[in-house]
């Protein structure tokens, strides 16, 4: 997981955009179970980001092979470690699901419970040649740094990740109804995710604040966000969508025909109107939910 400032603010970016659609869904068409469905796939998105990240921060190690020394991913750079095979593993650990990183990043797990996934481990020969063959690769939070406390635990209102797992099951492969309620409630667990990592989660050096975040925390990263989306030219870029058209220059160029037309005004209050219902939409409230323990 990138930790640069630019790639941090276009993954909340991403998460903001996604807990709109949520409201929208809830609010506006009233299609409880997308919500829900969208609810869970963006907190289990949040869960295995702050997994990366401290796989990236050398707070998460692993054991390769038959290996019995366990690494951070800066000793197996040092040890020579190719960049597929580190993408390779950053790769397993992204492919986790929520039920598993939950439990890794909040508890001191046993051996048994230890996550184990096959991944290729490239390597380089003497005479250059570049070889592969498949490893055991296990993963645990390093015993040295203090397990994170999930960020709805001493709500009793909220499901765990078990829960909400299950729920999300129940949904896919069977004919669960979904209420308002259940809704409404997914996505109040999605706003406390997603504060907690826009709090917490977004520093550029580890162990150090963002210097453009002030003491207000979550609520200036919604808003350095909310006005400053990246642009179809960055997003492009962030995804590699280098052979899509440039919408942005599209865009630019059909202003500046529509002006020497001569329908600048016209052009201009459209758009002025199109501003106004997006005030307006983003003007409404985010919906809560009270919900008996």
């Amino acid at each position: 997981m990138a930790t640069g400032d630019r790639d941090s603010r276009l993954k909340c970016s991403y998460a903001y955009d996604e807990r709109e659609k949520i409201r929208r869904l809830i609010k506006l068409k009233e299609d409880f179970r997308s919500a829900f469905l969208r609810a869970h796939g963006l907190s289990e998105t949040l869960v295995k980001a702050r997994l990366l990240r401290r796989w990236h921060r050398n707070e998460v190690i692993i054991r390769l092979g038959n290996n019995d020394k366990w690494q951070t991913r800066d000793a197996l750079t040092t040890d020579g470690c190719t960049v597929e095979t580190l993408n390779a593993l950053d790769g397993a650990l992204g492919r986790c699901e929520m039920v598993w990183t939950s439990k890794l990043l909040r508890k001191k797990l046993k051996e048994k419970d230890l996550r184990q996934c096959e991944v290729s481990i490239a390597t380089v020969e003497a005479d250059g040649r570049r070889q592969s063959h498949k490893e055991t690769a296990v993963f645990k939070h390093d015993d040295s740094i203090k397990p994170m406390e999930e960020f709805y635990v001493h709500d009793k209102q909220f499901w765990s990740s078990h829960q909400f797992s299950k729920l999300r099951n129940l949904a896919i492969h069977f004919c669960l109804s979904f209420s308002r309620e259940l809704a409404l409630k997914s996505f109040t667990m999605v706003q406390k995710n997603l504060d907690e990592f826009a709090k917490n989660w977004l520093d550029i050096v580890p162990g150090k604040p963002d210097p453009t975040i002030t003491a207000d925390g979550a609520k200036d990263i919604e808003n350095a966000v909310t006005n400053s989306r990246p642009t179809w030219s960055d997003l492009s870029e962030a995804c590699g969508l280098t052979l899509l058209p440039d919408l942005d220059a599209i865009q630019s160029t059909e202003i500046e025909t529509t002006e020497d037309c001569g329908g600048g005004t016209e052009k201009a209050g459209d758009q002025a109107g199109n501003q106004n219902d997006g005030d307006k939409h983003d003007a409404v409230d985010s919906p809560t939910v009270e919900v008996a323990p």
